[in-house]
C-alpha cells in the first residue's frame, strides 16, 4: 500500500510540474519574450495620412489608421511618428502595460498632432 501511495504522490508531483511549466511557456508566448516576433508597419493612406499595423509573427494585434488619445480622425503626418507611435505601443504590450496613449506621450515622443 505504501508503494502504491509514493507512486501516486510523484505522479501527481510531476503533472504539477508539466501544468506549471506549460503556464509559464504559454506566458512567454504571449508576452513574446526574447524572441521580437512584434513588428511595427507604417500604412500610407494618402498623401501626408499615415496609419501603423503591429503584427506578431503573422497575425495582425492592433490597425490604427489615426492619432490615439487625440479629438477627431486625424492621421499621422509622417512615417517616423507613425512607427515611433507604434513602437511605443509594442514596448507597452511587452511590459504587460495597457498598450493605450496619452497626449503627454505623443508630445514626449515628438509626435505632431492638432490640439
Amino acid at each position: 500500500m505504501k508503494g502504491y501511495l509514493k507512486h501516486i504522490l510523484a505522479l501527481f508531483v510531476i503533472g504539477l510540474v508539466v501544468l506549471l511549466l506549460g503556464f509559464y511557456l504559454d506566458e512567454d508566448i504571449r508576452m513574446g519574450a526574447g524572441d521580437g516576433s512584434y513588428r511595427v508597419t507604417a500604412q500610407a493612406h494618402g498623401m501626408d495620412r499615415w496609419g501603423y499595423q503591429i503584427h506578431f509573427d503573422s497575425k495582425l494585434l492592433i490597425q490604427q489608421d489615426y492619432i490615439p488619445a487625440v479629438n477627431g480622425k486625424q492621421y499621422f503626418t509622417c512615417r517616423e511618428d507613425a512607427e515611433k507611435a507604434g513602437q511605443l505601443v509594442v514596448d507597452k504590450i511587452r511590459l504587460n502595460e495597457r498598450p493605450s496613449i496619452s497626449i503627454e506621450e505623443l508630445r514626449v515622443h515628438g509626435i505632431t498632432f492638432k490640439k
